[in-house]
């Protein structure tokens, strides 16, 4: 079945969750992603993640330390559609991977760059991971709530983000590259990345009051009634009551008519009077009220009253909830080193064309002597450059 990027061969020099995951997309989309690993141990396989990361792509092993690993880099990447690499610049530069210096070879390149900070500015070339981003963007410290420390955010927004990213920036540029006949370089930092996921947060209109006031939010939740709650069970629900209506609708849900008419809570959800001690008064009302009920039924009761309201789950439920399951987000996919494993299905639906993940993640170098093939080398200059530990 024919797929959207078929014919579009991609080089993924990346490591971590960023570029991998973005390569990722892009194969399940058809693209004919080649892995380039390290000759000898990979650290980048201790991670469960990475046989799902570079599913139905293949493995090319080369020594970039070396004179001939860069060159023989650099002869795959003259018949490359897109190149995929999150090194600081210097790093990129050392290795001969400058856009400039590529481009000259291979006009119709499409670069992608997903450095931590940027190309550049007074961070381009401070080490960071993922967390340090988080930290950096704002995105721990606006999880822990008023007056509580910040919190460690588990799943890793900046990197998820700039494999979104990157992989929109690509498609996009490959779409230029079809008028123009000219690649170009794509960047998207971890920074901007991070800060992009926060788009909602970050206009700032001082002469204007804003939906969620900066400052106010505690951890389990924005307001008293956009929030999470534990009930009789011990399990959580998190209700959402965005605007007026939604408040209303809760009451009638809740039979609590009398917190409509308490002029304590005028004007909620957000613009609660006196704040502070008001606000701890309707927690307290909600908190002691949820405890009366098991999840189940609160759930049932809210969704009658037509309030947006779910359970709270671990990923862990992911794999046989139905909804999870309708939307094709887990597949089977039997792994040659893994055995058979449940995976992540393909989050964006074509249905006209659709993708799909095409098999396991290779073995390491797998398809080493494939790719050397492609580039012409012959069966005794493979043998060769293994012998020299080059590939």
């Amino acid at each position: 079945m024919a797929r959207p990027l078929d014919g579009i061969s991609v080089v993924d020099l990346s490591a971590e969750i960023a570029g991998p995951y973005c390569g990722m997309l892009l194969a399940d989309m058809g693209a004919d992603v080649i892995v380039v690993e390290p000759v000898g141990d990979n650290p980048e396989r201790d991670n469960p993640a990475f046989h799902q990361w570079h599913r139905g792509q293949r493995s090319l092993t080369l020594d970039l330390e070396r004179d001939k690993g860069r060159s023989l880099l650099g002869r795959l990447l003259e018949g490359a559609d897109v190149l995929i690499e999150s090194l600081p610049p210097s790093r990129a530069a050392a290795l001969g991977l400058s856009y400039e210096g590529l481009a000259a070879r291979n006009r119709r390149l499409v670069y992608g760059a997903i450095p931590p900070w940027g190309d550049g500015g007074p961070l381009a070339e401070r080490p960071a991971d993922d967390a340090v981003i988080a930290a950096y963007s704002g995105i721990h410290g606006d999880q822990g709530g008023v007056g509580k420390p910040p919190a460690f955010t588990v799943m890793p927004i900046p990197s998820y983000s700039a494999a979104f990213h990157t992989a929109y920036g690509i498609c996009a540029a490959l779409y230029v590259r079809e008028i123009t006949g000219e690649g170009q370089k794509v960047e998207v930092s971890l920074l901007n990345a991070a800060l992009s996921f926060q788009s909602g947060g970050f206009l700032d209109l001082p002469d204007r009051p804003t939906p969620v006031p900066k400052g106010r939010w505690e951890q389990p939740g924005y307001a008293p009634v956009y929030r999470l709650y534990r009930c009789a069970d011990g399990k959580w629900i998190f209700a959402a009551c965005g605007h007026a209506e939604f408040w209303n609708k809760l009451c009638l849900a809740l039979g609590r008519l009398d917190l409509l008419s308490d002029p304590r809570f005028a004007n909620a959800p957000w613009a609660i009077a006196a704040e502070d001690d008001n606000r701890a008064a309707l927690i307290t009302e909600l908190t002691a009220w949820y405890a009366t009920k098991p999840s189940d039924e609160w759930l049932r009761i809210l969704e009658e009253g037509d309030v947006p309201a779910g359970p709270v789950m671990a990923l862990g439920d992911m794999y046989a909830d139905p909804q999870v399951l309708h939307n094709g987000m887990v597949v089977e996919i039997a792994d040659p080193a893994l055995g058979p494993t449940q995976q992540l299905g393909t989050p964006v639906h074509l249905f006209g064309m659709p993708g799909g993940p095409r098999g396991p993640a290779p073995r390491q170098g797998q398809h080493t002597a494939e790719v050397l093939a492609s580039l012409g080398y012959t069966s005794g200059e493979i043998a060769g450059l293994r012998q020299q530990r080059v590939v």
